[in-house]
């Protein structure tokens, strides 16, 4: 079976970054400075500071010249989101707090554990449905017997009469 939750440190390897809510949301920050720190985040990957680069090959690969690169990394800078140093006269070493970071892990885990939870309840829904089974809320059948009262149920759609047809016949044909 194909993996399907990889460890923060396997996906930002794999060149992901995780962006916490708190940023993305953050209407401080104009798209151009989230698309900066998302840059230099993917520098970073799963460190919590890049390694030093060059502004002129920071600015190359943003698209920005080198007044828009120091906007940015003020503006991000000024909300804590980020620590720019300089280490020589051209290059840059960007670091990103800690708490920063936990924000990060604690949002991967709540969201890792959210897609499990509903992976799983679908699966046994699934699997229920598979097998016959009538899945139960509130002490009634939410799926009944009826191929079209399920198609209904399962699509919140209400199939036309060739659809229905078609339903009907592939559960004949299920039954046979």
């Amino acid at each position: 079976m194909k993996q399907m939750f990889y460890s923060l440190s396997q996906l930002t390897s794999a060149g992901l970054v995780i962006l916490p809510v708190v940023i993305l949301v953050d209407q401080r920050l104009s798209p151009g400075a989230l698309h900066t720190w998302l840059l230099l985040k993917s520098l970073a990957g799963s460190a919590s500071a890049t390694p030093p680069f060059s502004r002129a090959y920071f600015c190359k690969l943003a698209g920005i010249n080198r007044s828009t690169l120091y906007s940015h990394l003020q503006k991000l800078s000024s909300l804590g989101y980020l620590t720019a140093h300089k280490v020589t006269r051209t290059e840059l070493v960007v670091s990103f707090p800690a708490e920063l970071l936990e924000l990060q892990m604690a949002e991967k885990n709540d969201i890792a554990a959210s897609l499990k939870d509903s992976v799983n309840n679908h699966k046994s829904e699934n699997e229920s449905i598979l097998r016959g089974n009538d899945v139960q809320k509130n002490g009634q059948s939410t799926i009944s017997r009826n191929p079209v009262d399920l198609y209904r149920e399962l699509t919140h759609l209400t199939p036309n009469r060739t659809q229905r047809q078609q339903i009907d016949a592939h559960a004949t044909d299920l039954d046979a």
